[in-house]
């Protein structure tokens, strides 16, 4: 793999570096297709340092880049192969709107709320095949209707919370679907139940339409954020955008 190095203050080269063979658990290996320049690459370039931390051996420059994922380790939930993982600032990005917690310390985070879960069921399919009372009753004889990622086609297994220890459920799908409005009209018509924002549900469980199922086992909200660059300039547009979603949505 081809990568800048810093051997020391001022002295720079792109040089072949060795990945290890083997991905940690907890790893994640990405091919890389842009790194931005960051503010402490270049005082590292400048002064070879920074704080108590001094550059005594050469070191990879560029944490900040976009790519697809090429492999997971075995620990890793959140990502998958396929997934394309974005950097704000190399990117290019005026701002996102995320959900989820920020290990980017060079980003602000802005909370605008949270997303809760449903998992649902029209009243005719529970007639025909009974109504789960525990998310494991979803593994016997309950056809679902799953979420397929669009970019890496991946499932999304249905996911539960019992005593804090999560419950993933991916069993006989007659469907799964890539679009939220899509995989809430497979359930409308009865294929299978379905777990989603409850904010789209809403209306069809007010009318009777759909049944919430398995209330007391539904995973946290999904905490949704404003998210912008520290070190870049905002303009007056932008920063009015910023503030009037955090005061609309609060």
């Amino acid at each position: 793999m081809k990568a800048l190095v810093l051997a020391k203050a001022g002295e720079i080269a792109i040089e072949d570096v060795q990945l290890a063979e083997t991905l940690g658990p907890d790893d994640v290996q990405i091919k890389i297709h842009s790194v931005g320049i960051c503010g402490s690459d270049v005082h590292y370039y400048q002064h070879g340092r920074i704080g108590p931390f001094v550059v005594n051996a050469p070191m990879v420059l560029g944490h900040e880049a976009s790519g697809v994922v090429l492999a997971t380790g075995k620990n890793v939930t959140h990502l998958s192969i396929g997934d394309r993982v974005i950097d704000l600032i190399s990117d290019s990005a005026d701002c996102v709107i995320r959900s989820g917690p920020l290990a980017d310390s060079s980003l602000i985070a802005r909370r605008l709320f949270d997303l809760d879960w449903v998992s649902c069921a029209t009243p005719a399919y529970l007639a025909r095949h009974g109504t789960p009372r525990h998310p494991c009753d979803l593994e016997q004889s309950f056809p679902m209707v799953h979420y397929r990622h669009p970019v890496n086609d991946r499932i999304h297994p249905q996911r539960y919370v019992e005593r804090g220890k999560e419950i993933a459920i991916q069993q006989r799908y007659p469907v799964s679907i890539n679009e939220g409005n899509a995989l809430l009209a497979a359930s409308l018509a009865g294929l299978g139940i379905i777990q989603i924002y409850r904010f789209m549900a809403q209306p069809h469980l007010e009318r009777g339409e759909l049944v919430s199922l398995l209330h007391d086992w539904q995973p946290p909200p999904e905490q949704m954020y404003v998210v912008y660059p520290s070190n870049r300039h905002l303009s007056g547009k932008l920063r009015a955008f910023i503030d009037w979603a955090v005061e609309t949505f609060r």
